[in-house]
């Protein structure tokens, strides 16, 4: 009791000073203290805390380590899987090289192969194989071992032979990411995975039992049933019953509700994994998840999610129309806080969310991250979308865009018509003349399903620096192919304004219309009359002066 006593008086050591934190972990290392004791004493919320993504790097967590070895069995669920985050986040962001940290992931694997539950093994596996970083496990025997340990295992209950089951499935999983790994050097980038036919028949059988049992199952249980019956839902490869699929109804509301009961419980991983099972499960129900997901989302400490489960998340509540300023601004603050570890496979993804979704510090992160970009030996293609975000956000000047086009030369011929878009559109916000673009977007052929903005953006450069060049024509004949097919007022808008232009520029030069345009520019003018700010009479005087549209 005096050891606890002791431990309690420190909170307010603990709270205020992580160098002196690590120094209180020595001395209850050296004391005869249980993990239990550690676990009932108060500051316990404080350790637990600071096993984060910044503070990986200090001592705590391999002292920690030391703290547990005994007591690893009596880890609750939470405990666990923020202790499996904290592994992969210390191995893989940690100062030192991968040779130095390895006795430290050596060490944390062994006390789970020497005192974990088979079920704390399972957890181990599952985020080894779906979302650990690979390299990490390529030097480990260890993980090896742990695999063996799991497929020897001889289940005692239904609930152990549903993840022994599951496991054959990560097993699977496992030896084809590995095979990517040495044939291709890249890995599956989707969190989840598809399920074979057989694991899913064998998870049918075991129904009857579930749907007395599962309510009383471990949460790791819970999240694998979940996941298999989502699967169900969205491979449809499996014929089903209709009773049995009542059944699985029912054991898919009993788990949903659990894990929904337990959304702070969950580490990063599992979290984003539920997600995209939700995404998969599309019942309506979810519209509530999707409610709870989000305010988890609001409290939840973004300081403890690598860069990949930042952006995984950012993108699923795109995609599903389900955005969160206050979730966005998080994502943001934390890209921005861990801004050297974005790697360049994220910056067409990072680029995109920031043009399509609204927050507020947009400005702030692109302000930040400039400095960071290797314009001179970044891809082309990516050169592109970033071009693009910093003109969106009104970042763009002259001289950063002549950067930019400094960093493009040479590399033109490899960009598709989409890149060069966002080129054009950037050379017209700011008048910037660059030959190497124009000479690129003339060499594209021209359809009827030509991007309108690529059409526009094209036309409005001729407007600015080469008013007779063939193409005027022919985008104005594939826009006249467009309008008559679809009237698209948005069409319209763009070419007042690139008509317009003419009369700011010195030069009395400007592009000819063709007749079977102006039909619906006059149509579209005179159906905006009053609406165009009382300015329809200089437009009208513009558009018959200039171009001979009466």
């Amino acid at each position: 009791m005096k050891i606890i006593r002791t431990f309690c008086q420190a909170k307010q050591l603990l709270l205020n000073d992580k160098l002196k934190l690590t120094k209180y972990l020595k001395l209850v290392y050296q004391t005869p203290v249980s993990y239990e004791g550690v676990r009932k004493a108060l500051g316990y919320d404080v350790i637990l805390n600071n096993m984060k993504f910044e503070e990986n790097q200090s001592e705590i967590f391999p002292l920690t380590l030391k703290l547990i070895k005994r007591d690893i069995s009596l880890f609750d669920f939470k405990e666990f899987t923020t202790y499996l985050s904290t592994i992969n986040n210390y191995i893989c962001f940690s100062k030192s090289p991968y040779p130095q940290n390895e006795q430290e992931f050596q060490d944390a694997l062994r006390i789970i192969l020497d005192n974990g539950t088979f079920i704390q093994k399972f957890l181990t596996l599952q985020h080894i194989v779906i979302y650990f970083d690979s390299r990490i496990t390529l030097y480990c025997q260890l993980a090896t071992q742990l695999k063996d340990a799991v497929r020897d295992h001889q289940p005692k209950n239904t609930e152990e032979k549903i993840l022994k089951l599951f496991w054959e499935q990560i097993d699977i999983y496992d030896q084809e990411k590995i095979e990517s790994l040495i044939e291709k050097q890249t890995e599956p980038q989707n969190p989840t995975m598809k399920i074979e036919e057989g694991i899913k028949k064998e998870f049918i059988d075991l129904i009857d039992v579930l749907q007395v049992e599962c309510e009383q199952y471990h949460l790791a249980t819970q999240m694998v049933i979940f996941e298999i019956i989502s699967r169900l839902y969205f491979d449809q490869d499996v014929e089903i019953n209709e009773k049995k699929l009542q059944q699985i109804y029912y054991v898919e509301k009993q788990c949903q509700c659990k894990i929904e009961q337990n959304l702070s419980n969950l580490n990063n991983f599992h979290l984003v994994l539920y997600t995209h099972m939700l995404n998969l499960n599309q019942h309506e129900i979810n519209i509530l998840s999707w409610d709870k997901i989000i305010n988890e989302l609001t409290i939840r400490d973004f300081a403890t999610m690598t860069i990949d489960d930042a952006f995984k998340i950012w993108l699923l509540l795109y995609e599903i129309g389900r955005q969160n300023s206050t979730v966005n601004d998080k994502i943001i603050e934390k890209l921005m806080n861990q801004i050297q570890l974005i790697s360049n496979k994220y910056y067409v993804l990072l680029c995109e969310l920031l043009i399509e979704t609204k927050n507020s510090k947009t400005v702030e992160f692109l302000k930040k991250w400039y400095p960071k970009i290797d314009l001179e030996n970044e891809t082309p293609q990516n050169l592109c979308v970033i071009l693009d975000a910093f003109n969106s956000a009104k970042l763009l000047n002259k001289l950063v865009l002549g950067k930019f086009l400094n960093a493009l030369e040479g590399k033109m011929e490899q960009l598709e018509e989409i890149y060069v878009e966002n080129i054009l559109i950037s050379l017209v916000d700011h008048q910037y003349q660059h030959e190497k673009t124009f000479e690129r977007a003339v060499k594209f052929e021209l359809f009827e399903n030509t991007s309108k903005h690529f059409l526009l953006g094209l036309l409005h450069y001729c407007q600015l620096y080469n008013q007779s060049h063939p193409r005027v024509k022919e985008i104005q004949e594939v826009l006249v192919q467009v309008l008559t097919k679809e009237y698209d007022e948005s069409i319209l808008i763009e070419m007042l304004r690139i008509l317009i232009t003419a009369i700011r520029k010195k030069s009395s030069q400007h592009i000819e219309i063709i007749p079977e345009l102006k039909p619906f520019i006059k149509k579209f003018l005179e159906s905006k009359e009053g609406n165009l700010m009382g300015q329809e009479s200089q437009f009208r005087s513009v558009l018959q002066k200039l171009y001979n549209i009466k």
